[in-house]
């Protein structure tokens, strides 16, 4: 919801002023660590490209199956 198209790599995505990983786990209501080796994974997958304080979405359609593919297990999770 943060991201919005870069103006200087067509098609790309970015998130600005990027929150720490502290104000994310927050808002996620887990660890720091865990949001560090998740921007981690995600970094190395190529997914994304954090660059101080900006985070590049570098194949946003794979993050949003990512994403949902979550929802679904969570869903199927807590319905048993």
């Amino acid at each position: 919801r943060r991201a919005e198209e870069s103006p200087v790599d067509l098609g790309s995505w970015l998130i600005r002023a990027l929150p720490t990983h502290k104000a994310i786990a927050a808002m996620a209501s887990t660890t720091r660590e865990t949001v560090a080796r998740s921007v981690s994974q995600l970094a190395a997958g190529n997914i994304v490209e954090r660059k101080g304080r900006i985070l590049y979405l570098r194949d946003r359609e794979r993050l949003e199956k990512l994403a949902g593919a979550l929802d679904n297990a969570l869903e199927e999770s807590f319905s048993r």
